[in-house]
C-alpha cells in the first residue's frame, strides 16, 4: 500500500506543530511541565521544560513512522480501504495536537475537567474506528488479528461487522460519562472496554465454531506463525524493559560549596542548599507515604510522598532499607533520604552534618 505523500507530509508537521507552539512561548513556560495526570484528574508527574516541548513530539513522530512502515510492509494492503489506511496517518497527529496541547494549557494556569475532555476524546475516537471497523479487510496490521479472523474472511468481514456497532456504542457511552460522576464514570468505561475487546472476540469464536461444525477447510495462514512470533518478542522486550526498569538505578549525591543534589536516572536532579536546611536527623523509624509523583519500583522510592507526619515531602530512598536523614528546611518542609544499608545511611547522615558545618 503506498501511501499518499502529501499525507504523509502534513501528518508529520502537524506531530512536530507543538514544537513551534513551545518555542515560540519558551520564555514564559514553567522549568517543569506536568505530563501526567492521575485518577483524581489532577497532575502526579512533570518533566524538564526542553523534553516537554521537543522530546514527547519526537517520539510520538517516531512511533507514526514505525506505524507506517509496518502497515506499509503487509502484502494485502494493495486492497485495503484507502479510507482506514488515511486514518491510521492521524491518529499520531490527533494525539500529538490533543496531549501537548492538554500539556500547555496546563503549564499556562488554565483549569478544566480532566477526565470530561479524555472522556470526550475517547467517545470521538471509538465512534471513528466503530465507522471504519467493518470496511477493513482482511490483513495482519489493522483490525481485530485473531487466528479466527485470519483464517477465514467471512469471520473477519463478520466479526468487523460486530465490532463496529459495538465499538460506536461504546464510544456514544464516553461521550454520556463527559456529564457523570468520574468515580462512576470510571467504572463505567472499565466496564465499557471489556465489552468492547470480549464481545468481539467471543462473537469471532462461535463464528469460527459454527463454520468448523459445516466442516468448512480453512487455509493455513503462513504469515499466522510469523505473527505471534513477531508479537512474542515484542512482547518479551517490554517485559524485559519494565523487569530493567524496576530492578536498577541509583541515588547519588554531589556536594558543591552551597548544598548537595540528589540524582538518578529516573527522575530529575533536586538541589538542597546548605542554607536552606533548618535541621538534620538519623531515624531507624521506618517512614511511609504514598507516592504523589515521582518514580516507584521494586529498588527505589523517589520523587513527591505524603503522610500525617511531613505532609508533601521529597524522598529519595531504596526500597526496604529502614535507616533514614530527615532533612527539614527554613520553611518546615521536608527531605528524606536513605542509602542501600543502615550503616551507609548513618555514614550519609555524618557527611551531610559535617557538609553542612563545614
Amino acid at each position: 500500500m503506498k501511501f499518499n505523500k502529501v499525507l504523509l507530509i502534513v501528518s508529520s508537521i502537524l506531530i512536530l506543530l507543538p514544537i513551534l507552539v513551545g518555542a515560540l512561548t519558551w520564555d514564559i513556560l514553567p522549568e517543569q511541565m506536568a505530563t501526567h495526570w492521575g485518577v483524581s484528574g489532577e497532575a502526579d508527574d512533570w518533566t524538564s521544560r526542553a523534553f516537554a516541548v521537543f522530546g514527547l513530539p519526537m517520539i510520538l513522530l517516531v512511533i507514526h513512522w514505525v506505524c507506517i512502515i509496518i502497515t506499509a510492509a503487509d502484502h494485502k494492503s494493495r486492497e485495503q480501504n484507502k479510507k482506514a489506511y488515511n486514518m491510521v496517518l492521524f491518529i499520531m497527529p490527533f494525539a500529538s495536537l490533543f496531549t501537548n496541547g492538554i500539556m500547555y494549557a496546563m503549564a499556562f494556569g488554565l483549569e478544566f475537567n480532566m477526565f470530561s475532555l479524555v472522556f470526550g476524546l475517547l467517545g470521538i475516537v471509538f465512534m471513528i474506528i466503530g465507522n471504519y471497523m467493518p470496511k477493513t479487510s482482511q490483513n495482519h496490521t489493522l483490525g481485530i488479528k485473531i487466528s479466527w479472523t485470519l483464517e477465514s474472511e467471512e469471520n473477519w468481514n463478520a466479526t468487523h461487522r460486530v465490532a463496529g456497532k459495538v465499538w460506536f456504542i461504546v464510544g456514544l457511552i464516553s461521550l454520556i460519562c463527559v456529564f457523570v460522576p468520574y468515580k462512576i464514570s470510571v467504572f463505567i468505561m472499565i466496564t465499557a472496554f471489556v465489552a468492547a475487546i470480549a464481545i468481539p472476540t467471543v462473537y469471532s469464536y462461535n463464528f469460527h465454531r459454527k463454520e468448523v461444525k459445516e466442516g468448512k477447510k480453512f487455509k493455513k495462514n503462513k504469515k499466522l506463525k510469523k505473527y505471534y512470533i513477531i508479537s512474542g518478542i515484542i512482547v518479551c522486550v517490554i517485559l524485559a524493559v519494565l523487569m530493567f526498569i524496576m530492578f536498577t538505578g541509583e541515588v547519588e549525591i554531589s556536594y558543591d560549596e552551597d548544598g548537595f543534589t540528589v540524582d538518578s536516572m529516573y527522575t530529575q536532579p533536586y538541589t538542597v542548599k546548605y542554607s536552606d536546611i533548618g535541621g538534620t536527623y538519623f531515624s531507624e523509624e521506618y517512614i511511609d507515604g504514598h507516592k504523589v509523583f515521582g518514580f516507584n519500583s521494586a529498588k527505589l522510592m523517589m520523587g513527591t510522598f505524603e503522610n500525617d507526619r511531613y505532609g508533601k515531602y521529597q524522598r529519595f530512598t531504596y526500597t526496604g532499607n529502614n535507616g533514614f536523614v530527615i532533612i527539614e528546611t527554613m520553611d518546615e518542609k521536608y527531605v528524606v533520604l536513605g542509602a542501600k544499608s543502615l550503616g551507609e545511611t548513618r555514614e550519609l547522615f555524618d557527611e551531610i552534618t559535617d557538609k553542612i558545618a563545614g
